[in-house]
């Protein structure tokens, strides 16, 4: 009998003579728990080019914007036909007051997300090699590797309920930050979904770049000419 976290039941467990709770806890000897965090988050994660789609309706110009990872505070200048980034910091103990007077310092096309749950995301992450160790000692039970492989997705799952999910979380695990500039003088939004974090991209684009003309036209408003 095994207690299967991704059913959160007791369940039978037949075919295998493998041990998957007691491989599991002693996988711990062998993978290394400190790792980094940032480089292993961009190998399950893949966010793709937002394009700011109010600005480029109204000006014609595309704005697109995309994620970056980091462990500390820092951003990168955009460059080619990207305008501007999300910047997730994934560091335990950091000051969002901090953080926030250094972003009011800096450029306008800039994002910021800092997360809270490091531990959670860590232990998870660990969880997930671990589950890779004993996969790869039992390669050839069919049985255990199955059981094994839904134990990984469950875990999988909880690591996208970490990061993509909380960055639209109502339940405040995440702090955004971005230039007061960019609100206008009215109050600051909450980033609870996509839609509202499009709005949010269109409108610091446009504060970012002012100079940009109107010129609605698809063949020639682009980065590179055909």
């Amino acid at each position: 009998i095994k207690f299967s976290n991704h059913r959160s039941k007791y369940n039978f467990i037949d075919g295998t003579d493998v041990d998957i709770e007691q491989e599991l806890i002693s996988a711990s000897k062998f993978v290394d728990s400190d790792f980094d965090l940032v480089s292993r988050l961009e190998s399950f994660f893949e966010f793709g080019i937002i394009p700011a789609k109010r600005i480029q309706f109204e000006k014609g110009t595309p704005r697109f914007f995309t994620f970056k990872f980091w462990s500390e505070f820092d951003f990168e200048v955009p460059e080619n036909e990207i305008d501007g980034y999300v910047n997730l910091i994934f560091k335990k103990r950091i000051n969002a007051s901090k953080v926030n007077e250094k972003v009011q310092e800096g450029p306008l096309n800039q994002i910021f997300v800092v997360f809270k749950e490091i531990d959670q995301i860590e232990e998870t992450l660990f969880e997930i090699d671990k589950i890779n160790h004993v996969i790869n000692k039992f390669s050839d039970d069919k049985v255990a590797i199955r059981i094994l492989n839904e134990e990984k997705l469950f875990r999988t799952n909880k690591l996208k309920s970490f990061v993509e999910d909380a960055l639209f979380s109502k339940d405040s695990k995440v702090t955004w930050i971005w230039k007061d500039e960019i609100d206008n003088g009215n109050e600051k939004r909450k980033i609870t979904s996509y839609r509202i974090l499009n709005q949010l991209l269109s409108d610091a684009a446009e504060i970012a770049y002012p100079e940009t003309p109107t010129y609605r036209n698809e063949m020639v408003n682009k980065e590179y000419l055909s």
